[in-house]
């Protein structure tokens, strides 16, 4: 079922998002039958990672053909990788910060744009699918309209300060390591 383990910036993840659903729309002339009478979809209500995964993917969690939620030909829309599922809560999708709250939402009534729910933005936007993710608090973490909010970069810069710190750190202890080993043996050869 999970595919290749590749870091991807949280807002690629809701351009692909977005973009499956839309590749979905053009090889059946409708959207999966995933979003509720709004136009909205959340990962987070139970069983809907599971339903993305079978409309999107063709397939059922355990990777058997499936041809559910409108994919009567069970055709992969979405290339799922493991870093899109929590590690500590079996078949839940995340963003890279580890959010639950990740939503997809259709243009639903066909005017042209997209009522984004949850007060994210004050008016409707342009186009006929976008997906964002929210923190814990309820703010916008990325999105499909504008990349990494003010709040999500601050985190991402953080944790990527922190992974380099990490390494530096790793390389730096291996290399005294090293040395020392060096040092032991030089010293026994003079003896």
């Amino acid at each position: 079922m999970h595919t290749s383990v590749a870091a991807q910036e949280p807002s690629s993840q809701f351009h692909n998002l977005a973009k499956s659903v839309d590749e979905f729309h053009a090889a059946y002339g409708y959207y999966p039958q995933l979003f509720d009478e709004s136009g909205v979809f959340r990962f987070m209500q139970d069983g809907n990672t599971e339903k993305f995964i079978e409309a999107m993917a063709g397939q059922t969690w355990a990777g058997e053909r499936a041809a559910l939620h409108g994919n009567v030909d069970s055709k992969r829309f979405y290339e799922f990788r493991e870093s899109d599922f929590s590690k500590d809560v079996r078949k839940q999708f995340i963003d890279q910060f580890g959010n639950t709250d990740i939503i997809i939402v259709i243009d639903h009534d066909g005017d042209g744009d997209v009522d984004i729910p949850d007060n994210i933005v004050p008016e409707p936007l342009p186009g006929t699918i976008h997906s964002y993710s929210r923190f814990d608090d309820g703010s916008l973490c990325a999105s499909t309209w504008g990349g990494l909010s003010k709040s999500a970069a601050a985190r991402f810069k953080v944790q990527a300060e922190r992974d380099r710190t990490i390494t530096v750190i790793t390389f730096t202890v291996i290399a005294i390591i090293m040395f020392s080993a060096w040092w032991y043996v030089r010293d026994k050869i003079m003896d």
